[in-house]
């Protein structure tokens, strides 16, 4: 419909986030068509950009393996190839280790201070809380857990039924489940065709043992995926977290 909007390929670029050289491909896409984007766009462009591009990667073992292979090329006898070995994926090293901690880093900064020239917009808000959330498997801990729970409270004052419901079950998730409650309560309906949203309202009941409550909430996210194997005809290992979430349901029911 309007494929020489940039933005729309930043978006599908957040959604390859766990896959950076593809994210990449997709970003550089939208930096292609940036001129007719927003101030707005532009920075969010830009700086998811700088996130991905050029990911750091550890060293290819695999060069080295074809090195040693034309080393002995003089021997009598050619080395045996391990099939295995190119399937091995090389080591992630502590200066990648340093140096994608530090793309994090960058990235939150950069969506902090877009937060701040843009105060209306929620949906930034839930952006910069997500990703100070996943920052912590990176390394860096978060510093304010009330600070990041009053930016939530802003997104739920303008919409009370925003999917961040989520994120603020992560947040307090083995620190204060209590203050969770209420995000608890709103995650399923914030967006009902989507099973791990009614999973994670379990991780809350669950540690106050409120184990009625949380087997409800894994038997809604079983009906969610029940309804999209019959639409869809896909089987129960084709869908992520099904066994996880039934294996937390029947958990509940032993308590």
């Amino acid at each position: 419909i309007d494929p020489d909007r940039a933005i729309h390929y930043w978006g599908i670029a957040r959604a390859n986030v766990e896959n950076p050289e593809r994210s990449a491909g997709f970003i550089e896409q939208a930096v292609k068509r940036i001129e007719k984007s927003s101030p707005l766009e532009r920075r969010l462009i830009e700086a998811w950009s700088k996130r991905v591009k050029d990911w750091p990667k550890p060293p290819d073992e695999k060069k080295d393996a074809d090195k040693k292979d034309s080393d002995s090329k003089d021997s009598k006898e050619a080395p045996k190839k391990d099939p295995k070995a190119s399937k091995k994926k090389p080591a992630v090293t502590d200066e990648v280790r340093d140096k994608r901690k530090e793309r994090f880093k960058n990235y939150a900064r950069e969506l902090d201070e877009i937060v701040q020239d843009y105060p209306e917009e929620i949906e930034l808000k839930a952006m910069l809380v997500l990703q100070l959330w996943q920052n912590q498997s990176q390394g860096h801990d978060i510093q304010s857990y009330t600070a990041i729970d009053s930016m939530l409270e802003e997104i739920f004052r303008r919409n009370p039924r925003h999917p961040a419901h989520h994120f603020r079950i992560h947040l307090w998730d083995y620190r204060k489940e209590k203050l969770a409650l209420r995000a608890a309560a709103e995650c399923g309906p914030s967006a009902p065709g989507i099973a791990h949203m009614w999973h994670m309202p379990g991780h809350t009941y669950s540690r106050l043992h409120r184990y009625a409550d949380a087997a409800w909430q894994q038997e809604a996210s079983a009906r969610v995926d029940h309804a999209h194997m019959i639409r869809d005809r896909v089987m129960p290992d084709q869908i992520h977290n099904y066994a996880h979430n039934n294996e937390w349901l029947i958990r509940n029911w032993f308590n």
